[in-house]
């Protein structure tokens, strides 16, 4: 059975309106300049501003945007950008001003602090300290290296590396967020819409386990695209059914708890066949009511 790979486009609202496959051999970063330019030839979009994380949009896809003036917003890996970068975002006072924005060479970095992801930096690398601390204490391996760790003979792991720990403590509560210059969006917006890149993870959980888009058991190409566009339409089914459902706010998990208790049959007493219906409480009812007229 042959494998894909498949991608899919949301609107900001988190919409589906569009996918692409590939065969499972293609690298995920190698199918972005084919989608973008489908997708232009496809739509004429007069504006397109394109949000994904740090592992699909390389440095050659961002130069390719860059060229067909398209704009962008990638998540930043802060601790590998250079060094005279690294020190304007740790010598930034963030208590006083939480959003620091420094010009790269066509690109703007945005870092954002916020208090609760640096409590929740500080506690996870704790963790990691204490597991590390438990392991070099009891003799047990440490079977993948870790850069808390100091190598000192390339053999044998001896202790902890407090320089390393401490430079890590520095980006603490820091998220950083990369845009090309002539995106002229807010500081707000840029991040709002970086954010919002939970709903395609969203839409794809929806389509992986509720739609069960995966495995598909075909072989004919003709076919999986086929279960590909059926996945597709019912995934736009369960994004405007939740849509609905959110005026009440009622999810979809719940809806068919709800619904599932209502049904019709038939009971028999002795040689009597007598139907039986369940009563609409209020719920179903308001849930009924939502749906009139779609």
């Amino acid at each position: 059975m042959p494998q894909i790979l498949v991608g899919l486009f949301v609107d900001f609202e988190g919409y589906p309106f569009d996918f692409d496959y590939f065969t499972g051999n293609t690298f995920e970063g190698h199918t972005f300049k084919t989608s973008v330019k489908k997708l232009i030839k496809k739509y004429q979009f007069k504006s397109l501003t394109v949000v994904a994380d740090a592992g699909m949009l390389s440095e050659d896809n961002l130069s390719y945007l860059d060229t067909k003036k398209i704009n962008y917003i990638v998540g930043a890996r802060l601790k590998n950008t250079k060094d005279e970068t690294v020190r304007q975002i740790i010598d930034h006072n963030y208590k006083i001003e939480s959003i620091n924005e420094i010009e790269l060479d066509n690109q703007r970095l945005i870092i954002e602090y916020s208090e609760d992801r640096a409590k929740k930096d500080a506690k996870n690398r704790e963790k990691i300290i204490d597991k590390l601390i438990h392991k070099l204490k009891t003799g047990k391996p440490v079977i993948h290296k870790n850069k808390f760790l100091l190598d000192k003979n390339q053999e044998k792991i001896t202790q902890l590396d407090k320089k390393k720990i401490e430079a890590d403590k520095q980006f603490d509560g820091l998220k950083g967020y990369i845009t090309n210059t002539h995106n002229q969006s807010s500081f707000k917006e840029i991040i709002d819409q970086y954010h919002n890149l939970w709903k395609v993870e969203k839409a794809f959980r929806m389509s992986k386990s509720d739609l069960r888009a995966r495995p598909i058991y075909h072989q004919e190409t003709k076919r999986i695209k086929s279960h590909l566009i059926l996945c597709f339409v019912s995934l736009l089914v369960m994004k405007e059914t939740e849509k609905i459902l959110n005026r009440k706010k009622y999810t979809i998990e719940k809806t068919i708890e709800i619904m599932g208790k209502v049904g019709e049959g038939e009971i028999r007493i002795g040689n009597t066949k007598m139907p039986l219906e369940s009563e609409l409480n209020q719920e179903v009812k308001d849930i009924l009511k939502l749906f009139l007229g779609h």
